[in-house]
């Protein structure tokens, strides 16, 4: 089964609260902002606005960093997990665009 979540997903700024496990490997993060959505064109490429990306960018640091929240095991699990991501829409001719790729 397909989810929409796992392909729409939150831009977010997230800083980590802690661990859960040492065992898992899963840390906590508080969802600190909403900026905007994305949206995954394959497995790894997404595409957003580009004033979505830029706003994201300018707010991270201070611990807190800015990602891609989607759901966890494809959308088999109740959990979201976080996905860090960096977009970019550096092509000369398309900059006046607000669009922006990201991996």
């Amino acid at each position: 089964m397909i989810f929409l979540q796992s392909h729409v997903v939150a831009v977010v700024l997230v800083e980590k609260t802690g661990i859960a496990g040492e065992e898992t490997g899963h840390r906590f993060f508080k969802i600190k902002e909403l900026f905007g959505s994305a949206f995954f064109i394959n497995g790894t490429v997404f595409l957003t606005a580009k004033h979505v990306s830029r706003s994201a960018r300018t707010f991270e640091g201070n611990g807190a960093s800015y990602g891609l929240c989607q759901k966890y095991e494809e959308g088999k699990s109740p959990l979201n997990v976080i996905v860090s991501g960096s977009a970019t829409n550096s092509h000369h001719r398309l900059t006046t665009y607000d669009w922006a790729l990201g991996l």
